[in-house]
């Protein structure tokens, strides 16, 4: 089936986990029925506002009743706490640590989710409400299928940290959160700079303060820092509190060793979608629209860490900017962009919000000492926006080719000159091989599915000669990998369609 009937199918993201949601809930059911590791405990508690903390707990006929008595409890690696789903209970939850392949899990029973209101953060820092509070190195920790809601308006909060999730005192690791909500809060999770190994998958945020979910975001140069996991998520209407003036961003990582994937990202009053500050980070297959701008990096990695930032796949619509490569990260005492960019298969589509991100482009590189590569990207800048904008010639050196430039009156700007021309920006550069110039009316779908249409110019125009990635061509349903003779330009390959151009924006 083509293009065609890709309405009519459901989400590609609901399409792909489904599986995945049907097995782990076999094997989480499994785990709390007592088949845990050998020389752990798989005891299994109960909370319900109708229980006594005076109860066992480790029956539903004779549960628990509080947070507070959930966090004096005495647990062990392999136990389990479950409150009871469709109920709303007080208080800030303070996870207990577990062990290598044995965590303490926390998640709901019944019939549908349990909701945490929060309460003040146990720490004393006067945070309330806080919705975790984890102590400093607390690890292997599994949240999962828990609402976190303060029920507060979250334009409204007048001091930080006001978070669905803080470790304040940091060295936190092994952490899992996985199909949970946070809602309300200033920010979704606040992960200090000097945890690491966190996966967070399959959840939602909505409705914050300041930022989606933080990780590094007030210690940019501490220890630890990495082996981060962001996937399945969706991230929606954050930057809501006028009281706070800096970045707002849907992602905010200064963490290496990281992949942000198939997430969906939207609707924000400021910042980036996706905003990384260290290398060795892939941000692939996310769909982000109504931001000020897509996908953002600024450098906070110190001189001595040298590496990569993939960004492929994505679909970027309805952004003032889409994809901005800054110089540093603006900071007294950072050091110059010292990273290499492959920027590949991205679809941007801008439009003119008033934004002062509009000048970034849809693709905007300002300086880095290493290499960029663009290649294969469809962009659609807004009538009079730079489509390619090239401040300095990236030290590493540029490859740019095979870009389709869709729009009536294209602007590239190199070096400081505008050229109005594909010819004469090529001719400028030495770049630009098998780049297109022509507009996508009735070759590309107008939704945010942006998949294209058997005319479109982009179907096997696409190269594979890209440094350090590689394609299949297995027809396969998953970036790099490809139908016909190349990969086609965008991040949606024609035939098959692949799961993810049916995922759609909405609102």
């Amino acid at each position: 089936m083509r293009v065609g009937a890709l309405a009519s199918q459901p989400s590609g993201r609901s399409r792909r986990f489904f599986s995945w949601h049907v097995i782990a809930g076999l094997c989480v059911g499994l785990a709390l029925a007592g088949f845990g590791r050998a020389g752990t405990s798989t005891t299994v508690y109960y909370v319900s506002p109708t229980g006594s903390d005076s109860n066992t707990g480790t029956t539903s006929s004779a549960p628990w009743q509080s947070v507070q008595k959930v966090n004096s409890a005495q647990l062990s690696p392999g136990d389990s706490v479950l409150f009871q789903g469709g109920q709303v209970f007080s208080g800030a939850l303070v996870p207990e640590s577990g062990a290598s392949g044995a965590p303490v899990t926390y998640g709901s029973y019944g019939s549908g989710s349990a909701t945490l209101r929060g309460g003040p953060d146990p720490g004393g820092h006067g945070f309330s409400p806080v919705g975790i509070w984890s102590n400093p190195g607390v690890h292997d920790v599994v949240i999962r299928g828990l609402v976190f809601d303060s029920g507060l308006d979250p334009s409204k909060f007048t001091v930080r940290n006001n978070d669905g999730f803080n470790d304040w005192g940091g060295r936190t690791h092994d952490w899992t959160f996985d199909s949970d909500t946070f809602r309300n809060w200033f920010n979704g999770l606040n992960v200090a700079g000097n945890s690491y190994n966190y996966t967070v998958t399959n959840s939602t945020f909505d409705r914050l303060g300041l930022n989606g979910v933080v990780f590094n975001r007030y210690n940019p140069t501490g220890g630890g820092q990495t082996n981060l996991t962001f996937t399945g998520n969706t991230i929606s209407n954050w930057g809501l509190d006028p009281n706070f003036s800096e970045g707002k961003h849907g992602v905010y990582s200064n963490w290496t060793n990281v992949t942000i994937e198939n997430n969906t990202i939207h609707d924000s009053t400021g910042g980036s979608g996706v905003s990384v500050r260290f290398p060795n980070v892939k941000v692939i297959d996310n769909l982000i629209y109504n931001s000020n701008t897509g996908i953002s990096y600024y450098d906070y990695a110190p001189s001595s860490l040298v590496g990569t930032v993939e960004i492929a796949y994505n679909r970027i619509v309805g952004t003032a900017g889409g994809i901005w490569i800054d110089r540093n990260a603006g900071d007294t005492g950072t050091v110059d962009n010292h990273q290499s960019f492959t920027i590949v298969n991205n679809d941007i589509r801008t439009a003119n919000t008033g934004s002062g991100d509009s000048s970034y482009g849809t693709i905007g590189v300002q300086y880095t000492s290493g290499s960029v590569n663009i290649e294969n990207n469809i962009l659609s800048p807004f009538a009079g926006q730079t489509a390619l904008r090239i401040d300095n010639l990236p030290g590493g050196g540029l490859h740019e080719q095979n870009d389709w430039f869709d729009v009536t009156s294209p602007l590239w700007w190199y070096r400081g000159t505008s050229y109005s021309t594909l010819a004469s920006y090529q001719a400028a550069s030495g770049q630009g091989t098998g780049d297109l110039y022509t507009a996508t009316s009735g070759k590309i779908a107008a939704d945010n599915t942006m998949a294209p249409t058997s005319t479109s110019p982009g179907i096997d125009h696409g190269t594979t000669s890209v440094n350090g990635l590689s394609w299949a061509s297995t027809c396969a349903t998953s970036p790099f990998s490809y139908c016909g003779t190349a990969p086609d330009i965008g991040a949606v390959e024609y035939s098959p369609p692949r799961g993810r151009s049916t995922r759609k924006a909405s609102g």
